[in-house]
């Protein structure tokens, strides 16, 4: 009867954390991440080589130094 009745605890614990994270409103972002989101955006496609032979020529130079 023991094992149940720690099973029923351990359910109820999960059931609970699981209820407050769907209220924490996690998907809806406020204007500053959006802003923060959309700028890692644009320097991730500024940062995009699409030559490796370039990408690694870069980086072999900058250990070497």
């Amino acid at each position: 009867m023991g094992a149940v009745k720690n099973y029923m605890l351990l359910v109820f614990f999960a059931l609970a954390m699981q209820a407050s994270t769907l209220k924490a409103g996690i998907a809806n972002f406020d204007e500053y991440w959006k802003k923060r989101a959309e700028e890692a955006k644009e320097a991730s496609r500024e940062a995009y080589e699409p030559n490796p032979e370039k990408v690694t020529k870069h980086f072999n130079d900058e250990v070497h130094k």
